[in-house]
């Protein structure tokens, strides 16, 4: 049925006045490989609630509580369902190198799927000696405070549009390393660090780069992460983008009518 809908879509793409696409790589995708039409696309991100995602003390300070570990204890989180894009082996292979050499840290991964009942985690978790360190919190209700108390937020994915885990942790002012794929490298531009899909080697060592860049560095980094969603990504800016695209559309059908726009 996905693939029918996709067939009608591409032969019915030249017919509206506008398509909206979240993710510059997924336009391409579409236009390139699906056969949409090339005319009228608006490239407008996903926009993100800086109330809600927000850098929180507190957070931090429950979350290491509620895992049993110290209040200086340094996090590295995974935040998505279980799927094989998303690429939970890669995340853990890059894990087991950085406990090599920064034997302290520990990771936390939420999302569907990721507990303690997914026997695949569980096999990799204890081959590559992380059943201590690895901390599997399943679906959760409360994603902003998990977000919040991350020292560094990542992605692992060989496949993505926009991400939009990577937008909450930077609207809570933690500093993100992603993989290099969809729209992720230019939502974290140079508050981050992108890296190769697949490379878990490369990932492991951004991680290592920004623990050994300290927790001044990494928090001057989240500063301009939350400053960046502010800028580009918040709800505001993204409904501003959506209404300067629904008057262009409305004035460009006015005009071609003949009609003649006049304030309200």
């Amino acid at each position: 049925m996905t693939a029918a809908m996709i067939w009608i879509g591409a032969r019915l793409s030249s017919l509206p006045s506008g398509i909206v696409a979240n993710s510059a790589v997924s336009a391409e995708l579409h236009q390139r490989h699906l056969g949409f039409s090339e005319h009228r696309w608006a490239i407008i991100p996903n926009g993100f609630e800086l109330q809600k995602f927000t850098p929180s003390e507190r957070a931090r300070s429950d979350v290491r509580f509620e895992l049993g570990l110290p209040q200086n204890t340094l996090l590295i989180g995974l935040i998505g369902r279980y799927h094989p894009v998303k690429d939970h082996a890669n995340f853990l292979r890059a894990a087991g190198m950085l406990r090599k050499s920064a034997p302290g840290v520990h990771f936390v991964l939420a999302g569907a799927g990721v507990d303690g009942s997914n026997a695949a985690l569980r096999v990799q978790r204890e081959e590559l000696g992380l059943l201590e360190c690895m901390h599997l919190l399943g679906e959760r209700d409360d994603m902003s405070r998990i977000t919040a108390a991350l020292d560094i937020a990542s992605s692992s994915s060989y496949s993505e549009a926009f991400p939009n885990v990577i937008g909450e942790a930077m609207s809570c002012g933690v500093p993100c390393v992603v993989t290099d794929v969809g729209d992720s490298a230019w939502l974290v531009g140079d508050t981050g660090f992108s890296v190769p899909a697949r490379d878990s080697g490369a990932l492991s060592g951004a991680w290592m780069e920004l623990c050994a860049q300290g927790a001044r560095r990494r928090g001057a980094l989240g500063a301009a992460a939350r400053e960046r969603i502010a800028a580009h990504f918040s709800m505001a800016s993204v409904a501003q983008q959506y209404e300067q695209m629904y008057e262009r559309i409305l004035g460009a059908g006015v005009e071609a009518k003949g009609y003649r726009r006049c304030a309200a």
